[in-house]
């Protein structure tokens, strides 16, 4: 379908964007909405964006990035893994769940971690709080990652 607007003695035909489009936008859309809206990255706003936008084009040009995380711990990531760039785009994806990890947890302390999926939790008990942890991911491709974050 094309739309013709007119005003102001000009004509401007336009096609709908493809669906596929219009839908990235949306997720972007989100995306920022959520980064900017979450308590830690909230607080600075456009180096949060910067920050979107730098994963966004390393993760079109390596398929996996090494990123500097908490107390100097990394995280392996690569394109799809959600949980893991909300980490990335905020600094704690899940804030209250990840906080009360770093709180609680002392030098150790045993942390398990079930359905641990790329190991976001496993690394801040183990790395950031010195915990020693039990890892657990029945999924293939999820299992794969956890082992490159545990390396």
């Amino acid at each position: 379908m094309i739309t013709r607007l007119r005003g102001a003695g000009i004509a401007i035909y336009m096609t709908p964007w493809p669906a596929t489009f219009r839908w990235k936008l949306s997720l972007i859309g989100a995306i920022v909405v959520f980064s900017v809206q979450h308590p830690i990255s909230g607080r600075h706003p456009v180096r949060t964006l910067w920050r979107i936008i730098g994963w966004q084009l390393r993760s079109r040009v390596q398929p996996l990035v090494v990123w500097p995380w908490i107390g100097g711990a990394q995280l392996v990531v690569s394109r799809g893994m959600s949980g893991a760039t909300g980490n990335i785009y905020c600094g704690l994806h899940e804030c209250p769940d990840m906080a009360f990890v770093l709180h609680l947890l002392r030098p150790g302390d045993l942390f398990v971690d079930v359905g641990a999926n790329v190991g976001s939790y496993t690394v801040l008990a183990s790395r950031v709080c010195g915990a020693s942890s039990v890892s657990i991911e029945p999924g293939n491709e999820a299992r794969q990652a956890l082992s490159r974050n545990l390396r």
